[in-house]
């Protein structure tokens, strides 16, 4: 059975020693982390990972491996990690990768940093590491629109 779930410290060492789910682990290691795994009967088939700073989190990386059914984990992923994040009283969600279709149906929006005003609630971590372009949730407005 599929599940979705925090990273627990148990799962460090099985992550560390499979080559593509390694480097959940070795991204920079800025503010608190979080992370969200796909375990199936204890196998790990992907993750994602994180940092939070004030009321914003910080998306890292995604591992999904490819296959038919990469978009529907991905979007897993992205949701259970903002329910989850809800959960730490989180209010904004980014990620400055290369956007996907995926982060869109989510409900993420892109900006340009020079055309947005950031809350104060908002880390200064994050705040520092946004690039020009990235990617937006607002997770109040997360919880209020229709799946789909």
């Amino acid at each position: 059975m599929l599940h979705f779930r925090k990273m627990d410290i148990e799962d460090l060492q099985y992550i560390y020693s499979d080559d593509y789910l390694k480097p959940l682990l070795t991204v920079d290691p800025v503010g608190d982390k979080f992370g969200v795994l796909i375990d199936e009967d204890g196998i790990m088939r992907g993750g994602l990972t994180g940092y939070t700073d004030g009321r914003g989190a910080m998306i890292q990386m995604i591992r999904v491996p490819e296959g038919p059914q990469q978009s529907q984990l991905k979007e897993g992923l992205l949701r259970a990690a903002i329910y989850m994040l809800d959960k730490d009283n989180i209010n904004y969600v980014f990620f400055k990768g290369k956007m996907e279709d995926i982060f869109i149906s989510v409900g993420f929006s892109i900006y340009d940093k020079s055309n947005i005003s950031l809350s104060e609630e908002i880390g200064q971590l994050i705040t520092n590491d946004l690039e020009e372009q990235f990617a937006f949730l607002d997770v109040e407005d997360f919880f209020n629109q229709p799946c789909g």
